[in-house]
């Protein structure tokens, strides 16, 4: 709440009833990177309202409702993270979430969807690199969504030597 310019990092969250790591209402420009939230009856990671700029890299959010629940947020880039085995969505975009990244993460055995955007609300986010690998791997009722970028050379999730869309495992 109004917390500006944090770093959350090396935190382990296990069973807790609703939200692992929340960053919320006006806090920006915060990192939140090597942590684990699993078993979180909502949310592994949650980014809501004004959490605006910050930057979520090489987490793990795996058996929660939501391994990412992204509400109201704009400028964040979430990279390299993995969001496995959620009982909702691996990544959930719900309304006003724009030009945010979303590259470099394993999304993997999620049951309701890989990635769920919800509201078409949401515009000019970035989706690429990708690995996606779940019964519904993606759901977008966005406008603007871009799910791949022109093919850049460097080690793509899957190990080729080009990076442009997702992986799609079927």
């Amino acid at each position: 709440y109004y917390s500006n310019n944090n770093t959350v990092e090396n935190n382990t969250v296990t069973n807790s009833g609703t939200y692992g790591i929340h960053v919320y209402f006006v806090s920006q420009y915060n990192i939140v990177q090597n942590n684990r939230a699993t078993g979180c009856g909502q949310f592994g990671i949650r980014l809501r309202d004004g959490a605006d700029h910050c930057l979520i890299y090489n987490n793990n959010a795996s058996d929660n409702g939501d391994g990412i629940n992204l509400d109201g947020c704009e400028f964040t880039t979430i990279t390299n993270n993995t969001f496995n085995d959620n009982t909702k969505a691996g990544i959930y975009i719900v309304v006003l979430v724009d030009n945010n990244t979303f590259a470099h993460n394993t999304i993997e055995h999620n049951i309701q969807y890989g990635l769920r955007v919800a509201n078409s609300g949401n515009s000019n986010n970035m989706i690429y690199n990708n690995y996606f690998n779940n019964t519904n791997n993606a759901y977008d009722e966005s406008v603007n969504a871009n799910w791949y970028i022109e093919p850049v050379s460097g080690t793509s999730i899957i190990g080729t030597s080009y990076i442009g869309g997702n992986y799609w495992d079927d």
